[in-house]
């Protein structure tokens, strides 16, 4: 985005349960890893590993409501 920022685009997470992650690992050049990895051939930057908690919603309820509002909505998910 600019000299200092990236921006990454992942169409499609899994949601995890309250108090976990999702391991995280960057590199720009494909060798130089920042996160955690589980493969040895890649050159570790840092050892502290990076996680990310996803936030989605898994379901609704009801579908549709009232034009004039004041329906309650249920909303299922994780992360949030």
């Amino acid at each position: 985005m600019n000299s200092t920022t990236i921006m990454c685009v992942v169409e499609k997470m899994d949601l995890v349960n309250e108090g976990e992650s999702l391991p995280v690992m960057v590199a720009l050049n494909s060798y130089s890893w920042v996160g955690e990895t589980s493969r040895s051939s890649m050159r570790m930057l840092s050892g502290d590993p990076l996680g990310y908690v996803p936030y989605g919603i898994d379901s609704y309820f009801p579908e549709s409501g009232i034009i004039e509002g004041f329906t309650d909505l249920f909303v299922s998910g994780k992360g949030f």
